[in-house]
């Protein structure tokens, strides 16, 4: 009375399809399944008519987290989908011994952090003082909230690219910046992308997180500390009791790199003294020289 859906199984792989308008639609879709099945392409998992955006989450940061520097905050915003759901939590942990990063084996990516699974529970752990904080923000972000729960609960392959406008709209309505909404666009897209190319999902369907109409992020920077400026930093900095704030300071002005670079990951052997460069291995994008 829906729909039509259709059940098979073809060369050992069962076959569940629903949600499609017609009978014409939902043949079409099994053929293409078939197909799939007959070029070495069955969908790895239970595939996305079984399965939901937050488990397909959950899935990926298993699977994935490991390898990213910003595994934290993905795992952040991953857990809001799983607390809706109503699933396990993600737990990630450094994994660096002394600033080196561990590898499988050569040629193979770094692994920044263990990934792993941890009891569902509603309650987020609040650091002390931002307990009035993280309360105006549940009121504050009460659409996005059910936008999310809605979203996290539906089935991969029913999810269509007005159902993600929607949430990106509710939260532009409830005062999140730019940025935030970028970022949380960002990560559905990434999770898609992921089910496509290494599950073998949704790969006739575009990507729903695409050609969305989002509002403009607007962080060019516009302004260079003024000669007078740094010589009152510098000031500042000579008072530290930690007399190695003055060269780090100095070091990351004159060089432009990111703060972690140098203090977590270059080393003395990185440096070439004849030509004046630092070799980052690990920056990060890709492995730089810094003159």
């Amino acid at each position: 009375g829906k729909g039509w859906c259709v059940r098979a199984r073809h060369e050992g792989h069962d076959v569940y399809l629903s949600g499609y308008a017609t009978k014409a639609a939902v043949l079409k879709a099994v053929s293409l399944r078939k197909v799939e099945i007959d070029r070495g392409r069955a969908p790895r998992q239970p595939g996305p008519e079984r399965t939901t955006l937050a488990q397909a989450m959950q899935t990926y940061a298993l699977e994935r987290l490991r390898f990213l520097k910003g595994a934290v905050q993905d795992a952040v915003r991953i857990n809001n989908y799983l607390r809706s759901a109503g699933l396990d939590l993600l737990e990630v942990k450094c994994v660096a011994q002394d600033g080196q990063r561990s590898q499988q084996d050569s040629g193979a990516p770094n692994v920044y952090f263990s990934v792993s699974l941890k009891p569902h529970t509603t309650e987020r752990k609040i650091p002390k003082g931002l307990n009035a904080h993280r309360k105006s923000q549940l009121t504050k972000n009460a659409s996005t909230e059910r936008h999310r729960a809605v979203l996290a609960c539906k089935r991969m392959a029913d999810i269509t690219r007005s159902d993600v406008q929607q949430y990106m709209n509710a939260m532009v309505d409830d005062g999140n910046a730019a940025a935030t909404v970028a970022l949380e666009r960002a990560l559905l897209r990434g999770v898609f992308n992921y089910a496509r190319t290494t599950w073998r999902w949704l790969e006739h369907r575009e990507n729903p997180c695409t050609s969305l109409k989002l509002p403009q992020v607007k962080n060019v920077r516009k302004r260079c500390m003024s000669a007078e400026e740094q010589a009152a930093m510098d000031l500042a900095i000579s008072s530290c009791r930690n007399k190695l704030v003055g060269p780090t300071v100095a070091l990351l002005r004159e060089t432009g790199m990111r703060t972690s670079e140098p203090l977590s990951h270059a080393r003395w052997k990185n440096v070439d003294w004849q030509r004046s460069i630092l070799t980052l291995d690990d920056g990060k994008t890709v492995a730089r020289e810094v003159p």
